[in-house]
């Protein structure tokens, strides 16, 4: 697969990144539905394959496969991960057409492996072939994805590595082919999924909803029959204080029996004394009349609303068990005189409820106030349970008051979980009744609906894959042949033409190659032409060179001997000129000793007889003939700067700097002058000279800042586009940037000597210097603000 070698630092920490990043998008992305997502992590591992070989692969597959051991609470997916990083690596040193050699894996390998394991699970069948044909797609799509990505970037040079060689055209062509055909293929099954997702959805929830509302109507019809009962018991009994109690328990046996549903009927009196009980006694014998049943809240509840009331649903204080009593006043000329009860038997509301729930495949409850079943069609669920629907369940809430209950289990997967996960909505009864109807219908038929659905999709997906990896090795084979032909051809193309030899040109059919292949072979016999005329030429220009060479051989001969008199006389020029410089040091420096002498004597010996006047002059002829000597002391120095060997060793700037300052440390006598010295980087430079320009910039910053109180002097240097630039600042007399240039000119000053005294040859010999070492040197300055020197060297 690879041509170049990387480094197992690279192939590890490589593996390790990109699988870490492929475990956190398997983290991240979104399901496709109900547990049931594409796994994009494998692109990262494909990306690894192709980039760093099959260790780098198979090490992120055991990190981004790792997400479906948390998830899924088995290896399988890991197991699998692995396995076609492994077998795509090892087939990669065959063929780079990975696209292809993925499809093989997962067709030969991937999903025959994957379903004969969930058949060896025993998972359900449907559920199994929709989640081998899924990650069969998904592998392939994310092979596609990466290898999309790679060889389009690998057209640059930039990105490929040394030695790596370009993409094939073919698989270029080959690849695109499958994405044009498998990418609108994937986005259509997935639009088809959701739409499949949101029909069912809208019809379960219609079937929830119409099924709420029917079964408030006849919970409300119900409730209302008993009602009645209770209430035409209640108008018939008249005040329970004057009319005998045989006459009303005569009233109330008429009435249960006309009445079968309830269990008991009872009259009480305003006390809540029972004065009349149908049955007469309870199952131990016992009358059931004259019972006081005033600490039970509905006495007061009827007592104080003079309204029917229904209780929640407890245990009987007579026959214990699970009931329900509804209540109704007997009121007389506006006075609460007692109350009538019927005690109602649940299971002939349960099979009502049971008729409603089973037509149409869902489980009703019906919760009291305090949230306990009072009926349910659920056999799981029992009567005076509180209901906690989030014991043991996730809810997950949805649109318009719906809502999913996903059952909590330990080792299971998602789309497991969501098998026995059920769909629910909650309704009160009415405002008078303030009941709760719990609906209820589990989710596995709709998965199932959906399951059939999605797998028909991928299968379709599955074949299109086949089709367009066949289609385009053949197309782009047929379309890439006479390329490859040309091209190999190409390689003795030169030599074909210069031998002369018969060559067999492919053919296409298709107009546009055909053509191509045209153009060269009428190249290729517009070349022999030239290349004959070429030969006759090259004859000829062999014999002129020939000649040309020997009239060269003779011009070097003769240019060789000038050059050597040229040298001879350089050398004679230079004793010359050093001779004459002594000379000029000498003659001119024993007059100017010699008039500065006289003068010193003149002032010394004879200074009071000499008119104040005339010391003045003679004091001036001193002063300038010191300036004179030193004007020839710098003439001298910047002549032999050119001849001087530049000794480069690696120095200390800092050293030098140092060493400098000490020796102008008489210009700092009696001033007070701020010296800040900053990092000076080391250079490739010869110490004497960068000493000599160091020594140079100090001392006109010490000239020029002479007249300030406060003076400063700092010297550093920073970095310019990976160049160290040393600088002296100061903040003396500064000068004007419209006469930079003649800074660094012989006697070139832009201050009068009156003010400050110099030869103006000192920046010249800085600039000298430093232009020896290949650096450059400049300056700006404010006039009465300062100036900075700034200057570099080359290593």
């Amino acid at each position: 697969m690879q041509n170049h070698a990387v480094s197992k630092y690279t192939t590890i920490s490589s593996g390790i990144l990109l699988g870490a990043i492929g475990y956190v998008v398997n983290w991240l992305n979104p399901p496709l539905f109900f547990g049931v997502n594409i796994f994009f992590g494998s692109f990262f591992v494909m990306l690894a394959l192709f980039r760093y070989g099959t260790g780098a692969g198979v090490l992120a597959a055991a990190l981004a496969g790792s997400y479906s051991l948390i998830s899924w609470h088995h290896p399988l997916g890991m197991l699998i991960a692995v396995s076609e990083a492994l077998a795509v690596g090892l087939m990669l040193r065959r063929s780079r057409n990975i696209v292809l050699l993925d499809t093989l894996y997962w067709f030969c390998l991937g999903m025959p492996f994957y379903l004969l394991y969930h058949v060896v699970a025993q998972t359900d069948l449907a559920l199994a072939t929709l989640l081998t044909l899924k990650h069969g797609v998904n592998g392939i799509f994310n092979a596609l994805a990466a290898t999309l990505l790679f060889q389009f970037a690998n057209l640059s040079q930039s990105f490929r590595r040394p030695g790596e060689p370009s993409p094939s055209f073919q698989h270029i062509l080959a690849t695109s082919m499958v994405a044009a055909i498998l990418i609108p293929g994937i986005g259509y099954v997935v639009l088809e999924i959701k739409r499949d997702i949101a029909l069912e959805e809208q019809r379960i929830q219609q079937r929830l909803h119409s099924t709420s509302i029917l079964t408030r109507q006849m919970i409300e019809t119900w409730l209302a029959d008993k009602i009645h009962d209770v209430k035409t018991l209640a108008s018939q009994v008249g005040d329970p204080q004057i009319v005998p109690a045989a006459t009303i328990q005569k009233k109330a046996e008429l009435i249960k029996a006309l009445s079968p549903h309830f269990l008991k009927m009872s009259v009480q009196n305003d006390r809540a004394i029972s004065i009349a009980f149908v049955p007469e006694r309870d199952e131990q014998g016992r009358p059931n009349t004259g019972r006081d049943y005033s600490a039970m809240p509905y006495h007061r509840i009827v007592r104080e609303t003079l309204r029917p009331a229904i209780s929640d649903i407890d245990y009987g204080t007579i026959t214990k068990g699970p009931r329900l009593a509804l209540f109704a006043p007997i009121v007389l000329n506006g006075e609460f005189r007692g109350y009538c009860t019927g005690v109602i038997e649940m299971p002939r509301l349960t099979e009502q409820l049971r008729i409603i729930g089973s037509n149409r495949a869902v489980d009703i409850t019906l919760l009291d106030r305090k949230g306990q079943i009072i009926t349910s069609t659920d056999p799981n669920r029992r009567l005076m349970e509180l209901l906690n629907p989030l014991q043991g369940n996730e809810r997950k809430t949805l649109p318009d008051g719906f809502y999913q209950l996903i059952p909590r289990l330990k080792r299971a997967s998602d789309l497991q979980r969501w098998q026995l996960a059920s769909v629910g909505m909650d309704s009160r009864l009415n405002a008078n009744v303030p009941w709760t109807i719990v609906i209820t219908t589990p989710m596995k038929p709709f998965l199932d609906r959906l399951e059939n659905n999605a797998s028909r999709g991928f299968a379709l997906l599955l074949v299109l894959i086949v089709f367009s990896v066949a289609t385009a090795q053949a197309a782009s084979a047929a379309f890439i042949r006479p390329i490859a032909e040309l091209e190999k051809m190409s390689e003795t193309l030169p030599m074909d033409v210069i031998q002369n030899k018969e060559i067999q040109w492919p053919k296409s059919g298709i107009r546009e190659i055909a053509g191509l292949i045209g153009n060269v072979r009428q190249m290729a016999s517009t070349l022999q032409s030239y290349v004959h005329e070429l030969q006759t030429l090259n004859e000829s220009l062999e014999r002129r060179v020939a000649e040309r060479t020997e009239d060269i051989r003779r011009l070097n001969e003769e240019l060789e001997e000038r050059v050597a008199e040229r040298t001879s006389q350089l050398k004679s020029a230079l004793l010359h000129m050093e001779s004459f410089s002594y000379s000029i040091s000498h003659d001119l420096r024993a007059p100017l000793r010699a008039v500065n002498g006289y003068a010193h004597i003149l002032l010394e010996d004879f200074g009071q007889a000499i008119p104040e006047e005339a010391q003045r002059y003679l004091k001036q002829i001193s002063g300038n003939g010191t300036r004179m000597a030193a004007l020839i002391d710098d003439l001298l120095t910047f002549s032999r700067l050119s001849r001087l060997p530049l000794n480069r060793e690696t120095m200390e700037p800092a050293t030098v700097v140092r060493d400098a300052l000490e020796e102008l440390e008489r210009e700092r006598a009696g001033r007070t002058v701020q010296v800040t010295v900053g990092e000076l980087p080391p250079c490739l430079a010869d110490p004497s000279l960068i000493r000599q320009v160091f020594t140079n910039l100090l001392s006109n910053a010490f000239k020029y800042s002479r007249k300030r109180d406060d003076a400063r002097i700092e010297v550093g240097s920073f970095q310019k586009e990976g160049t160290t630039v040393y600088f002296v600042r100061d903040n003396g007399d500064g000068f004007n940037m419209a006469y930079a240039d003649k800074l660094f000119g012989v006697f070139q000053r832009l201050h009068r000597s009156e003010d400050f005294e110099g030869t103006g040859v000192g920046l010249a010999i800085a600039h000298n210097i430093v232009t020896r070492h290949g650096g450059s040197i400049w300056a700006e300055g404010t006039p009465g603000e300062g100036a900075t020197f700034f200057f570099t060297v080359t290593s």
